[in-house]
């Protein structure tokens, strides 16, 4: 056992050494990395999209602030007693009572140009009281729908907010379709690229074999173990991918630091900005967990690859052929 295990030490280090010795001496390793760094980077921008459809679809379903518009003829006590009711439904994350000053305000802030009008032609102010409502998840508009119906607040709440809570709702649930087809899809891109990398990887590793062909067929004429070829062929191939992955991940992260630049609607205070920091937060939370697995994905793919680029070669009923 003792002497085993020193053998496939022995075996691990001289193609470790010699893994590292041939992609030094490869001619057509800046060619040979560039590819690899562009599929890389296809699979990192595909992972970015995929985590982005995924923070669109969360801000849509935990962002949905719903007003509802205070009747003129209620009474602020009325008022009160419908916002502590909603205050207290179990799937309403946050409630506001905005007055129509702070609206106007708002709006101040929102469309000063509008504002201007109202006061260069002493208009009243045009905003009524309302209500933020948001929503714990979108899947509790038909609850909270059939709360506002009740005739105990039909003189407290405009009744016409209720169309407008069914054609914000369509429009929200057509968007949430929208992403998580494009989620899928993206999805899809991301399994079919990932199949091309691998089946790059293998034609790479094939045409390094057939430059050393003459080494393989002695290998193998001496008896040698299949793994003596095979291991140096790994070693190349999971550092061509280690240094693949770090270009690309180098060439993500400046993406990322200079797309507020070049989109301004994602820099802070943009109208994008929630998405921006809702993608970043999903970032921080998987993107450790994709690197991880990327790493430990890399040996795998690159004995799994060698061994099926050489299998032909190291097959035993080849050394016959061609010796005869």
């Amino acid at each position: 056992m003792l002497r085993l295990s020193m053998e496939s030490s022995l075996l691990l280090k001289r193609g470790l050494r010699r893994g590292l010795v041939n992609l030094m001496r490869d001619k057509g390793l800046t060619s040979s990395l560039l590819a690899l760094t562009a599929v890389a980077g296809l699979l990192q921008l595909l992972f970015l999209l995929f985590i982005g459809a995924e923070g669109i679809q969360q801000m849509l379903r935990t962002q949905t602030d719903l007003r509802l518009e205070v009747l003129a003829g209620a009474s602020n006590q009325q008022a009160q007693e419908f916002y502590g009711a909603v205050k207290e439904l179990p799937y309403v994350e946050d409630v506001a009572y905005v007055t129509r000053e702070q609206a106007y305000e708002m709006e101040r802030k929102r469309d000063p140009e509008l504002v201007s009008f109202l006061e260069e032609y002493g208009l009243n102010n045009p905003f009524p009281d309302t209500i933020a409502v948001t929503l714990a998840s979108l899947d509790n508009y038909d609850a909270f729908s059939q709360f506002i119906r009740h005739e105990q607040w039909n003189a407290i709440v405009d009744p016409g907010f209720l169309s407008q809570v069914t054609d914000q709702e369509e429009q929200v649930y057509e968007m949430l379709r929208f992403t998580k087809a494009g989620r899928s899809l993206v999805l899809f891109f991301l399994v079919l690229v990932a199949g091309v990398t691998f089946f790059l990887l293998i034609e790479l590793i094939r045409r390094r074999a057939f430059v050393r062909s003459e080494e393989i067929f002695i290998e193998r004429l001496v008896g040698a173990s299949p793994w003596v070829s095979v291991l140096p062929f790994a070693v190349e191939a999971s550092l061509l991918m280690a240094g693949a992955l770090l270009l690309s991940l180098s060439v993500l992260l400046l993406f990322l630091w200079m797309l507020p630049n070049v989109i301004p609607a994602l820099a802070a205070g943009g109208s994008f900005a929630m998405l921006r920091r809702e993608v970043m937060s999903l970032l921080g939370v998987f993107g450790p967990g994709l690197l991880l697995l990327q790493i430990i994905l890399i040996p795998l793919l690159a004995v799994v690859g060698a061994w099926t680029a050489l299998r032909k070669d190291l097959h035993p009923s080849r050394l016959p052929v061609v010796l005869g």
